[in-house]
């Protein structure tokens, strides 16, 4: 579980028994605490709705005939969003959710969380649309800051307009037949999980789905407007496929991550056509490290200070295609507006040839000195050859510098 989800350390079931009375009566006391069967469907409505209430200030009635939204895991996705929306320094934020459901848990969440979030929720359900906006209507803040937009199976997926994220969390399966074949099927089947069709399926079920938001964002028009565009999925081989449905079209900037949540487990993906990396911290784990990105970071053993030997280096490089920001003791960011530091950039100069330089960095990146060793980060840039080059530029001439 996310560390900073509210629920990792359990449910105040006492607390929540005190102040509502409809989950109140659905709580048994057993082996010295107070129980809920969450086999009772009724019972985990009535849990839900009582924590919506209580802890995110959202009214709603879960309609019979839909989904439950697990609380915890859906509290996951968001904090790993806002993870990855904070590494890439995005302040300014309109999310949408496709599939946004019967009452729009995750834009409910994420503006109850986050008070200057605004969210966008689509969804092909109109009785999902209507139920929702009952949700959001009983709640003036939310409201002002939720859109909801009735869309059909065969519309695009992304509508108009600048979004730091989307988000989706679409049906696990193909048809009823494939959700029977399931064993995590069979365990809800026995829950007795009670869904509407379209939350439960969809033509070639959720890795199918997935691939169809990965080939609409390719498309110049959403790739410009959408930051990061990310996905959860509820089968570990629909990770591996989704994965390779990316290399396959040669997008390297992405994310991978698993949720727990008590025994079950979630995974989710992100991708973006944007500059923004991720620290390997976020989008990388050793349980799925064959999935995972490039590294982002590159190490090498340095002497004493190294921060200030590599920073002699970079004062040789033209002023004006250099920015150089201390962030602290042994710690500074760079940003370089040319390849300035290649042989043939240094040639160029020799020959007092003008460099060509962009408005915005071709490349960003942090420097950090610890313990012996110099690690430098990717902040930002489409060009992973640069920063390899770089990379290699810095650590040679500190391989020199400490043989003298």
């Amino acid at each position: 579980m996310h560390p900073r989800n509210r629920y990792s350390k359990g449910l105040a079931l006492e607390k929540l028994a005190q102040v509502d009375a409809k989950l109140a009566k659905h709580l048994t006391f057993r082996h010295g605490s107070l129980q809920l069967d969450f086999q009772d469907e009724t019972a985990v409505r009535a849990l839900t709705a009582a924590l919506l209430a209580h802890d995110f200030g959202v009214h709603c009635t879960l309609p019979p005939d839909h989904l439950c939204p697990a609380l915890p895991n859906r509290l996951n996705y968001i904090h790993w969003i806002e993870d990855v929306l904070h590494a890439s320094h995005i302040t300014d934020v309109q999310g949408l959710d496709i599939g946004t459901g019967s009452i729009a848990i995750y834009a409910c969440l994420a503006c109850a969380m986050h008070p200057a979030w605004t969210m966008v929720g689509t969804d092909i359900d109109p009785s999902a649309v209507a139920s929702a906006r009952a949700t959001i209507e009983s709640s003036p803040s939310l409201a002002q800051r939720i859109t909801l937009v009735e869309t059909t199976p065969h519309a695009p997926l992304f509508p108009r307009g600048k979004f730091a994220f989307c988000m989706c969390n679409p049906p696990f399966y193909a048809s009823p037949a494939d959700r029977q074949a399931s064993a995590s099927a069979k365990q809800e089947v026995r829950r007795k999980c009670t869904g509407h069709a379209t939350e439960l399926y969809t033509p070639g079920g959720e890795l199918r789905f997935v691939q169809r938001m990965m080939d609409e964002s390719m498309q110049e028009s959403n790739r410009a407007r959408i930051v990061w565009f990310s996905s959860m999925l509820g089968k570990l081989s629909s990770l591996h496929a989704a994965v390779a449905h990316l290399r396959c079209a040669k997008i390297t900037n992405y994310a991978v991550t698993e949720f727990m949540q008590g025994t079950t487990k979630r995974w989710a993906i992100a991708w973006s056509f944007h500059g923004a990396r991720l620290p390997d911290t976020l989008v990388r784990s050793e349980a799925l490290a064959k999935l995972a990105p490039r590294s982002t970071e590159r190490t090498t053993l340095i002497s004493a200070n190294g921060i200030a030997a590599a920073l002699r280096e970079c004062a040789t490089l033209p002023k004006e295609h250099v920015d150089v920001t201390v962030l602290g003791e042994e710690h500074v960011a760079l940003g370089l507006y040319s390849a300035c530091w290649t042989r043939g950039a240094r040639r160029k100069r020799k020959r007092k040839e003008v460099l060509a330089q962009r408005a915005d960095p071709v490349l960003q990146v942090e420097l950090r000195a610890q313990h012996g060793k110099l690690t430098i980060r990717w902040l930002y840039g489409m060009d992973a050859v640069l920063f390899e080059s770089l990379s290699k530029h810095l650590f040679d001439y500190l391989a020199n510098y400490s043989r003298e």
